[in-house]
């Protein structure tokens, strides 16, 4: 059985009781680097017979986030990385979003490759920065992406991902990097002053 849901953490542990009659189950994480709470982790290993496969951008931070003793389900030998994608292949993962996403196809030709050229493989940036175009096309009374979207999308796709990613932290994690963000490089000592 196949399930892509997007649940509270609670109703995921309690569909899973639910669900788990004796059979094995695999749980994939996709973005689990982007999950605010991994508390949720040690729930679903309680359940007996589920296995949780993270699929993490930033496999080193996202460790970091994990709880130590959580940390030996997600050991070294059992890491597969992914290479990033070619432009083909990203043009492949963002012509069916663009189809189903965008009304009448508002892209040019070459637009496609060009996002997924300067996103270098990374697909949630060229996702990301297709959405971004699309924002401010309409932002600007376009009928159709024009190259100025495109070429602005990309910095606003950066900016997006960017604040998603800190709001994923804990909110002390946050707190320092808007210490640091605030009053620049400072000491352990400046830190716990501030």
């Amino acid at each position: 059985m196949v399930w892509s849901i997007a649940i509270t953490p609670d109703k995921l542990v309690d569909a899973l009781k639910a669900a788990v009659d004796g059979e094995p189950y695999v749980l994939v994480l996709d973005e689990a680097d982007v999950i605010p709470d991994l508390g949720v982790l040690e729930d679903l290993f309680a359940v007996d017979g589920v296995s949780v496969i993270a699929i993490a951008y930033r496999q080193v931070e996202w460790l970091n986030r994990v709880d130590r003793d959580l940390r030996p389900h997600f050991h070294g030998d059992s890491q597969i990385e992914f290479r990033k994608y070619s432009i083909e292949e990203l043009v492949d993962i963002l012509e069916p979003r663009v189809e189903h996403g965008l009304t009448d196809d508002p892209t040019q030709p070459g637009h496609l490759e060009w996002i997924a050229d300067e996103t270098g493989g990374v697909a949630r940036w060229a996702i990301k920065s297709v959405l971004s175009a699309a924002e401010l096309a309409l932002e600007r009374n376009h009928d159709q992406l024009l190259n100025e979207d495109v070429a602005d999308a990309f910095e606003r796709a950066k900016r997006k991902i960017r604040k998603a990613n800190l709001r994923s932290l804990p909110l002390p994690h946050q707190r320092l990097y808007e210490i640091v963000r605030t009053i620049g490089p400072a000491s352990g000592n400046e830190m716990r002053a501030a």
